[in-house]
This record gives structure tokens, C-alpha cells and sequence, in this order.
């Protein structure tokens, strides 16, 4: 019975090399697993770089991020698979650099180490919309091998190798649309131990509309193997905002695919201003024997506060406040001289006989007319303020924006980790309107850097 176990073994490594790099394989973190591994589902967060590293473009603080993945629990046979991740990322040069690492296997006999270099940014001085990465990668397979499987021909020379891979990522920002592209295995390693086994060049292509709360992904994934593979997956994530600090977006996913793959996705992440929890539950509905499915869970930290979502006065309502008191100023200042040109004339006159007036009724000046408006405009901008305070303040050392009505100008205090296409994001909600905020401050941006401690105009 001992070759029995062996023989069944040494199956299950060579479907594990493939598994391991095929479409079907599942992802390195739950907040891409529940979205059906789309390639764009955690972009600005760490745990990108193993998907896709252009979206560490817009990483705003450093943070580190864990991952921990249960594969079908329910084998009758006992194997245990083991799936962990961990990872950090740092802004860094205009971009975002992730190293991590992540572990796969059978428990006590097979194991894959990936370690992961990645790096992406804005090619702020081409095309703003378009974000660059290139992620390089050591993978290390290693076996523990009983008396039997020693004497082997497979693992006759070694039981352990370590190959490098290559791939390139971009991104491509509109307004309500992102679109996203990732090209694995460049470097085509061989990954066999007894036979060349070269790992296919993988395209994968993603995208997300987002309207409203409400965010709609596309992802296909295709490989040139043997013969073409392929996977697709469309993607449902609605997102909420509670008590002002916590974010929870649910989200369902279908996939399918060649060689039979489906697979339907349940999950969710739940994100504060410094941490992010994700869950995700993957199972496919045609498999007649259960397995247990795929359960992740990603946590991930940030080491300094980033907003959960920007909440602002309705640009609109709060433009068309302002001009109007501006204009209503302007006619009082006018109106002002006037009546102190026309004192003036009256000095000079002697005063006219007049006849009482009998009347009661009030008689209101055009001046206390316009004062009124005034006044009433500017308890509607006070009712406004206390609703969204973070939008309308004076210029502090905090790290919220600023808007002076009166002029029409907002200031911001530069922290560390500040971008500029992080506060186009902020402050306009595209980040691709960073231009304006650096033509508005070339003198106090260097090289494209924002100096921590100054104070920014936001036109």
C-alpha cells in the first residue's frame, strides 16, 4: 500500500504545477478572490503586488497586509493544503514599491515559495491616466520525499528549484471607468524536475464601471498552453458608508472558463480609516463531490489614517451660494457709496419742510433689503458646514481641506504619503485632475514630490 500512497502523491505534484500557474489556480488575497481574481480589485492597496503592480500607483501610506487561505477541508484522504500571504508596501519615488511573500502546498510534503518585488506609478509627464508596473518574482518548489519516492526517476537529481519570472501591469483611469492589463511569465521559466515544463505566457485583462455605490468588474484571463485556457468572471460589489468611518462593500462574482472551470464567489470587505478586513468564499457549483470550497480572510494595516471615502458639500449648491452673497456684497458696497454720495449733497441743502406722516407702516431701505439676503445666505452656509464640517474650514494644519467662500480658495496642509493624484482624488474625485493642483504649486513640488508641512492651493 506504501507504493499506492506514493503514486498518488506523485500525482498530485505534477496537477499542483500546473494548478499551481494555470487561470484556474486561486489568487494571493481574499479581496481579489471575491471579485473573481480580477486583476484591479484591490488597486492603492499592498496586497495589488501580486496581481497586478500598477496599481500601486496610487498607494497612499505604507501598510503591511496578511492573508490566510482554507482549501478544501472536507478531503476524505486528509491532505491539507497550506495558503498564506503576507506582505508590505511603502510609497516610494512617485509610486509604490511591495515585497511579500506567499506560501502554498500539501502539509508535510509539498511546498511553493513566491516571493514578490513589485512597483508601480503615474506617468504623470505623458499620459496621467496611465499607470506602469513590473512585478519580478523568485518561485522555489521544494519537496519531502519518503524511501519510495527517492528511488524515483522524477526526483533522481534534486527535490528542490528555484526559477525568477517577470510580468508587466498598467492601468488606464477615465472617469467613472478603470481598465487594467497584466502580462505574466515573460521570462517563460521551466519549472520541471524531469521534463521541461516552460510556463505558458498569461494575458489578463480587467475592468470596473463604477456608478453611484454600486462598482461592476469584468475579468478574463487567457494562456497559451498546450491549448488556449481561459477563465472569465463578471463581478457585483456594492459599497456603504456607516456611522462616517466604516465602508462594507458585499460583493457576488460568477466565473467560468475552459476545461470545465465555474466557480461563484461570495464576499465582502469591511474598511476603517487604518484597517481593511476581507472575506471571501469560492465553491464550484458543478462539483459533485464537496470539497469544502475556498475560504480566505485578508487583513491589511495602514500605518497612518487614509479616508474611508471623501464626503463633500454638493459643489453645485455650495458655488452657486457663494457667488450669489458675493454679488449681493458687491450691490451693498455700490449702494453704500451711493447713499454716502447723496449725504453728502444734503449737508449742502437746507432741510425741507415736510408734512407728518401719518402712515404706521414700516419703510424698509433697499440697503436693509440685501442685508436680510445676506443674512439668510449665510445661515444656509452654516446649516451646510455643520452637516459636512470637513469641507468648509479655515486653513489648519489638518490634514482636511479648506474653503474660504469669500474668495473661493482652498488650502491644504501637506502630509506624508500626500500625492498629487491622492488629493485630485480628494478633492476633485478623479485622481486624473492632478495637473491642476501642480500647475497651482510648482514652486513648492519638487520633482514631483509634495513636501510634507506645505500648504497647498486647491483651485
Amino acid at each position: 500500500m506504501k507504493w499506492i500512497k506514493s503514486l498518488f502523491m506523485l500525482t498530485i505534484a505534477f496537477i499542483l504545477q500546473f494548478q499551481l500557474y494555470s487561470t484556474e489556480y486561486n489568487s494571493f488575497s481574499a479581496e481579489a478572490e471575491r471579485l473573481g481574481k480580477n486583476v484591479i480589485s484591490a488597486s492603492g492597496k499592498p496586497y495589488i503586488m501580486f496581481s497586478n503592480p500598477a496599481g500601486l500607483h496610487n498607494l497612499a501610506v505604507p501598510a503591511i497586509f496578511a492573508d490566510y487561505g482554507l482549501l478544501y477541508p472536507n478531503l476524505t484522504d486528509g491532505t491539507k493544503f497550506v495558503n498564506n500571504t503576507i506582505g508590505y508596501a511603502q510609497p516610494i519615488f512617485g509610486g509604490g514599491l511591495g515585497i511579500g511573500v506567499n506560501q502554498f502546498g500539501v502539509k508535510d510534503w509539498y511546498q511553493c515559495d513566491t516571493f514578490v518585488l513589485s512597483y508601480g506609478r503615474a506617468v504623470k509627464e505623458y499620459l496621467p491616466q496611465l499607470k506602469l508596473g513590473t512585478k519580478v518574482s523568485m518561485l522555489k518548489e521544494s519537496y519531502v520525499l519518503d524511501d519510495y519516492m527517492k528511488q524515483s526517476v522524477v526526483f533522481s537529481k534534486f527535490t528542490e528549484k528555484s526559477v525568477f519570472n517577470f510580468s508587466l501591469g498598467l492601468q488606464y483611469e477615465m472617469e467613472q471607468i478603470l481598465l487594467s492589463a497584466v502580462m505574466n511569465n515573460l521570462l517563460q521559466p521551466d519549472l520541471g524536475f524531469y521534463t521541461q515544463e516552460i510556463l505558458p505566457i498569461e494575458i489578463e485583462l480587467g475592468g470596473k464601471y463604477t456608478t453611484g455605490k454600486l462598482n461592476l468588474y469584468f475579468s478574463a484571463t487567457v494562456e497559451n498552453n498546450v491549448k488556449k485556457d481561459y477563465t472569465t468572471s463578471f463581478s457585483i460589489e456594492y459599497g456603504v458608508v456607516i456611522f462616517k468611518q466604516l465602508k462594507i462593500l458585499p460583493s457576488v462574482t460568477v466565473s467560468f472558463g475552459s476545461r470545465n472551470y465555474s466557480m461563484i464567489h461570495f464576499g465582502f470587505s469591511v474598511q476603517t480609516k487604518q484597517v481593511a478586513v476581507g472575506y471571501s468564499y469560492t465553491f464550484d457549483p458543478l462539483q459533485k463531490v464537496d470539497t469544502g470550497g475556498q475560504t480566505r480572510v485578508s487583513i491589511s494595516y495602514n500605518f497612518l489614517p487614509v479616508e474611508v471615502e471623501q464626503i463633500q458639500i454638493p459643489k453645485k449648491e455650495l458655488e452657486k451660494l457663494v457667488k450669489e452673497k458675493e454679488e449681493l456684497t458687491n450691490q451693498i458696497k455700490t449702494l453704500q457709496e451711493e447713499l454716502q454720495k447723496v449725504k453728502l449733497e444734503k449737508k449742502e441743502l437746507p432741510a425741507p419742510v415736510s408734512e407728518p406722516v401719518t402712515t404706521t407702516e414700516k419703510i424698509v431701505s433697499p440697503e436693509e433689503e440685501l442685508q436680510e439676503k445676506i443674512k439668510l445666505l449665510e445661515e444656509k452656509l452654516k446649516e451646510l458646514e455643520k452637516k459636512k464640517p470637513a469641507t468648509v474650514t479655515q486653513p489648519t494644519t489638518a490634514v482636511s481641506s479648506t474653503v474660504t467662500p469669500t474668495t473661493k480658495k482652498r488650502y491644504h496642509t501637506a502630509v506624508p504619503g500626500d500625492t498629487l493624484p491622492k488629493l485630485a482624488e480628494k478633492y476633485y474625485g478623479d485622481a486624473s485632475q492632478w495637473k491642476k493642483i501642480y500647475e497651482a504649486n510648482k514652486d513648492k513640488i519638487i520633482r514631483g514630490q509634495i513636501v510634507p508641512g506645505s500648504v497647498l492651493e486647491i483651485p
